[in-house]
């Protein structure tokens, strides 16, 4: 077996070990938060995160997603010098944030503003700078290559947030949710950066105005995407809080939990994948490599999101309280979108070896104006099932753009099994929604493995062979 699928499938092992334990603890924690929470709770939850998510990359610039495509390959001192210029410029935007976030404050009180941003103003706040602490100290670790660290601290950060949760929510409810999330970032970032030694790359003797300029030439074009991004993921929360009410936010939240059990395995991939485009990348084999993993990762998940919609009724019944059984009648469509983020993502690390951050946002926006446009639509006339289908169809949006303008980077021929996966998946989906019957949805399952056998089955039994010698 190549040394290169060796590391990958190193790499992989590692990141699956960290995620899938904190993701399996995320899952089993969920009864205890819905009950604790109800519908909503769990609804006013879920869009202070949203906006949390949103603002980190407004206001932090997407500097911790800048810093592994800058550090990875580079020297000690030239780690130090990017990391302590980085860390330390966004101290001082941050900085300047609270200035903006004080005077939002003071207007939101002046003129009596009162919906879930104006409310919590402060916890959003306080949201935005631990998740960039902890996303900035975990990216740092990647390009350190410090695999297994990097795989522990997603099972601690888990832990943390449900012991935080397990003292605070029963006190003060959904602020004390956030609190949990707001305290346990602020620890586990300080675990990677400790455990990581990552001190030892902070120096004030080592910033250069110079190098913050190439970071953010690179970083504030993925401002764009972040936004384009949210706009596809979450547009429909606002919304939603404008037509529907905070339960029906609860419920839709839950049913969105489950797609990222598909998107946590394809992270678990991606973070190792993203090494070894770095390594291929320029090599005659480096089309070869693409698209071999590509059949490998894919087969996996296209079974996975077909068990997952099966399951759909079963799985809401047994991780969520009962008043959320409702959330199974949308799950099967926003595990859907989720097998097209996934494709989306796979090519979009084309961009990122090759730093050129604007094919992000070229393909987002596509994403986003089909996310505005249906959501505002959907959501009046079909209500959550709107919001779904408008997730779906801006996934399906941002993925072919993307495969479109990886092409210049990849020279792949991946569009004809990306259709024929896509059949089998819907096929599913529609089971999945509209019978009731298990043995039925059960017996859906022949489609997806059928796809997968004929399309990659001699494939898959020559790389396992592979492999064993």
């Amino acid at each position: 077996m190549d040394n290169k699928y060796k590391r990958l499938a190193k790499n992989s092992f590692w990141t699956l070990l960290g995620n899938s334990g904190s993701k399996i603890l995320g899952f089993l924690l969920l009864p205890l938060y819905t009950r604790w929470l109800g519908t909503s709770g769990f609804g006013e939850s879920d869009l202070i995160t949203t906006y949390s998510s949103f603002l980190v990359c407004v206001m932090t610039m997407c500097v911790s997603d800048a810093i592994f495509a800058f550090t990875k390959n580079q020297d000690d001192e030239k780690k130090r010098v990017l990391f302590s210029t980085s860390l330390s410029f966004i101290v001082i935007v941050l900085l300047l944030w609270l200035l903006v976030w004080i005077i939002l404050d003071l207007g939101f009180s002046y003129f009596e503003v009162k919906n879930s941003f104006a409310d919590n103003i402060w916890l959003i706040y306080g949201v935005v700078v631990t998740t960039f602490l902890q996303q900035y100290s975990q990216q740092f670790i990647l390009s350190l290559e410090k695999i297994k660290l990097y795989s522990t601290t997603g099972i601690i950060h888990t832990l943390l947030t449900f012991a935080f949760s397990f003292w605070l929510i029963p006190a003060i409810g959904v602020r004390g949710y956030i609190l949990a999330i707001i305290y346990s970032n602020l620890f586990t970032a300080l675990y990677s950066f400790f455990f990581s030694r990552s001190y030892s790359f902070l120096s004030f003797k080592s910033i250069e105005s110079s190098k913050i300029k190439e970071v953010l030439r690179y970083s504030i074009p993925l401002i764009p995407n972040g936004i384009m991004w949210w706009l596809v993921s979450a547009i429909n929360r606002p919304i939603m809080e404008y037509n529907l009410s905070y339960a029906d936010i609860g419920i839709f939240a839950v049913a969105n939990r489950f797609p990222g059990v598909i998107t946590m395995v394809f992270t678990v991939f991606s973070v190792a994948l993203n090494i070894s485009v770095f390594e291929e990348y320029g090599k005659s084999t480096f089309n070869t490599f693409f698209t071999t993993t590509f059949k490998v990762i894919f087969s996996i998940i296209v079974v996975l999101v077909s068990v997952i919609n099966v399951l759909s009724i079963e799985i809401i019944r047994l991780f969520a309280a009962p008043e959320f059984a409702e959330a199974a009648k949308y799950m099967p469509i926003l595990v859907l979108s989720a097998f097209y983020s996934c494709v989306s993502s796979y090519f979009g690390t084309t961009y990122v070896v090759v730093k050129q951050s604007k094919y992000f946002f070229y393909s987002s926006l596509w994403g986003a104006v089909t996310a505005l446009l249906l959501n505002l639509v959907l959501i009046p006339l079909c209500g959550l099932y709107g919001a779904a289908l408008s997730v779906l169809f801006s996934f399906v949006a941002m993925s072919m753009t993307r495969y479109y303008y990886s092409l210049q980077f990849a020279k792949v021929n991946l569009l004809p099994r990306i259709f024929i996966y896509s059949l089998s998946l819907i096929s599913v989906a529609i089971v999945a929604i509209f019978v009731d019957s298990f043995i039925i949805r059960l017996s859906s399952l022949a489609i997806p493995f059928a796809t997968v056998f004929f399309l990659d089955g001699k494939f898959i039994i020559k790389y396992i062979k592979t492999k064993n010698d």
